[in-house]
Formats: structure tokens, C-alpha cells, sequence
């Protein structure tokens, strides 16, 4: 399949839909590609299950949704389930949709792939039943499930709390969250959210909630290991980090 516009968007997440939408009320002509069902990206995903679709929306939820009404309503032409392999210059880029390769060009391109997960190695990480944050965060937002009956939620950041306040709201509150920060970081993290006063109400909703579960908290502290044989995990060995930071 061969087709051509005025600019291609790789990405169909918030930024990659809002510089579609603003291109196409300019005029141009527009197609996004997108690797998922759906558009909304990673923190918009749409729900793909019964469950997860009638677990009450929240504001990520409801951003998609504006998301992919807006794109509907629009004249952008929006491929889901498509995986970009190659990008040169002109623009031609290349894809899969399904069975169908796609062959597109246009004078302008917008790559709007978001962020990308890394997570630091430790023994065991590749075991079954070790899923990365945002794997964890995808899961119950597509589905509305976590496996596993008993979690252990660990890293750093926002998305420690959000996964481990879901995890709760799924009845499954976590037997441990390990903070790679200590209360220091989180107070100056506080201060970079001065400015968008609706983000750290959902932080102190969050945190909040995981506290009411009665989680207890290992504030810098790291993952050691994590042991079990094939059948998946069996436990998580962690310890605090012997520097100096808060």
C-alpha cells in the first residue's frame, strides 16, 4: 500500500494526536501511525477488556477518550496496529499494519514516540512474574488486571505511588513498595509540581491511598534479587542503599 499527505505523525499518544489535530485544522493532510489498538499511547491507553473498561475512569482515561474523539471527529487518517521500521530521509517511511506493508511519504514528520522503560538489571530481573512499571501500568489499563496475588511494587518516581495505589484499587495491595528515594527527593520533586497543582493532588491521592492499605514503605532502598524457579517468583530480596542520598 502506497499513500502520501502533507505530514506523517509517528505516535498517536497526547503529543503525537494534538500536533495531528492542530496540522489538520491548518490544512495539511495528515496520517498517524500507531503500534497500538487504539490511539491514546502509553499514560492514555484505551481499555481493551470488560474489565478494565468499566473500572471508573480516571483523568488519564478520560484524556484518551477526548483523544480518540477528537481524532475520529477529524480528518486525519489514523492506521492503529502499525509498526514503523524505517525512516529516510524525503520523508518515506516504512510499516506493517497486519499482513499489509505500508510505503508512505510526505514533506513533513512528526515523531512523537514518548518515553521508553529501562530498567536496571538485577539478579533474576528476566524471571517470570517480574513486570516493569510501565508494563504494570499498561496491564491495568488495557485489561484492568494485575497478576500474581501477592506484589512487591519497586522503583522511583510518580509511577511507583500511581501502580501502587491501582494495585490497591484491584485489591491487591502490595506486601512492600521499595523507594529507590528517600523523603528528600520526593520534597524537592514537591517543588517542581508548584506549578501544575493538579498533578501533585493525584501524587498526594496516590501515596494517600497506598498509606490507608497499610503498605509499608522501604524508602531508599533497592532490589537485590528476585528468586523462584520457572513457575514464576517467589521472593524479592532488597536492602538499603549505603550512599548518602535522600
Amino acid at each position: 500500500m502506497k499513500a502520501s499527505a502533507d505530514l506523517i505523525v509517528i505516535g498517536g499518544g497526547p503529543a503525537g494526536a494534538t500536533g495531528a489535530l492542530t496540522a489538520a485544522e491548518a490544512g495539511l493532510s495528515v496520517i498517524v501511525l500507531d503500534e497500538g489498538p487504539a490511539p491514546g499511547g502509553q499514560v492514555a491507553r484505551a481499555p481493551q477488556t470488560v474489565a478494565a473498561k468499566t473500572m471508573p475512569p480516571d483523568a488519564d482515561r478520560r484524556l484518551g477518550d477526548d483523544v480518540r474523539a477528537a481524532l475520529a471527529a477529524s480528518s486525519v487518517t489514523v492506521l492503529t496496529n502499525t509498526l514503523v521500521w524505517s525512516v529516510s530521509k524525503g520523508f518515506a517511511v516504512h510499516a506493517i499494519s497486519g499482513d499489509t506493508s505500508l510505503a508512505l511519504t510526505a514533506p513533513r514528520l512528526l515523531v512523537a514516540t514518548g518515553a521508553r522503560e529501562r530498567i536496571v538489571p538485577f539478579e533474576g530481573w528476566t524471571r517470570p512474574g517480574v513486570l516493569g512499571l510501565a508494563a504494570a501500568t499498561a496491564l491495568i489499563k488495557r485489561d484492568g488486571m494485575l497478576p500474581g496475588k501477592r506484589i512487591v511494587v519497586a522503583g522511583q518516581g510518580p509511577l511507583l505511588a500511581a501502580v501502587a495505589a491501582k494495585a490497591v484499587g484491584l485489591s491487591k495491595p502490595p506486601v512492600a513498595m521499595v523507594d529507590l528515594h528517600g523523603t528528600g527527593a520526593w520534597a524537592k520533586a514537591a517543588l517542581g509540581f508548584a506549578a501544575k497543582p493538579g498533578l501533585a493532588a493525584t501524587g498526594a491521592k496516590w501515596l494517600a491511598k497506598v498509606r490507608a492499605a497499610g503498605v509499608p514503605t522501604f524508602r531508599r532502598h533497592a532490589i537485590l534479587s528476585a528468586e523462584g524457579g520457572d513457575d514464576g517468583l517467589e521472593a524479592v530480596q532488597i536492602a538499603p542503599l549505603d550512599d548518602d542520598g535522600e
